[in-house]
């Protein structure tokens, strides 16, 4: 009689071969364990970008518009109490610019000087005068997005939270200071609070999540530079 069996060799084989793929699986659970990990930043990564740009998109100062809509400069004069700004951006004596500006029409401007209320909001969470209507750029300050997953919308993998902080930081460039009077400039970002009004406002948004774990920060930084006004035909200009 006949018996099917397997071989020496055929059982030997059969060891090896699940031996191997046995080795295999802690490599499978790791590079599982890395994409799951890279995911969760991506998305925060992309989470943060999208809210930033929401905050940047807003004018830099409940003040900077003027009766016209214009977003203009306003004044940071280094002699005014609270303002911690470079005295290089203060305005020029009798003029509405300040050193950089170009005189002529629809170029960036700094505000009349007779004006109602012609410096920057107050440092501060109390008092960046916020408005619900999220109006600026500091009414964003603590202004926290909790991101959950709605699986019905299949839109995100992880719940987030983004908390962003907004502060005026130095425009001096830092130890040493910057010359502006020059073509070419070198001037260091600070993430430090300047302790009073100046040029510059930082945005930074963190954002976090507990299972993955992720705790990443992203700094912007808006700039107390108004706009100018774009060229368009007069009325029958061809």
């Amino acid at each position: 009689m006949i018996r099917k069996a397997f071989t020496l060799i055929e059982l030997i084989l059969t060891i090896v071969i699940v031996g191997i793929v046995s080795l295999s699986f802690p490599l499978i659970m790791m590079q599982t364990s890395n994409n799951v990990e890279l995911a969760t930043q991506q998305e925060a990564i992309l989470a943060t970008k999208t809210y930033m740009g929401t905050i940047l998109s807003r004018p830099w100062d409940e003040n900077s518009l003027d009766s016209s809509g214009m977003a203009v400069i306003l004044e940071t004069d280094s002699a005014v109490a609270g303002i911690a700004a470079d005295s290089e951006f203060n305005r020029v004596v009798g003029t509405n610019m300040r050193s950089g500006n170009i005189d002529g029409y629809g170029r960036r401007r700094l505000i009349n000087s007779i004006a109602a209320d012609p410096y920057p909001t107050a440092d501060g969470t109390a008092n960046w005068g916020k408005n619900a209507n999220l109006r600026d750029v500091d009414d964003f300050d603590g202004f926290v997005q909790d991101l959950t997953i709605v699986p019905a919308d299949m839109d995100y993998m992880f719940s987030l939270k983004l908390t962003p902080t907004i502060r005026y930081v130095g425009d001096g460039g830092g130890v040493g200071g910057v010359d502006y009077t020059q073509n070419i400039i070198n001037f260091n970002f600070p993430i430090a609070d300047a302790g009073g009004i100046t040029n510059i406002k930082m945005v930074a948004i963190n954002v976090v999540n507990t299972n993955p774990v992720v705790d990443i920060t992203i700094r912007a930084y808006s700039t107390n530079i108004g706009e100018f006004e774009l060229l368009k035909r007069s009325a029958g200009e061809w």
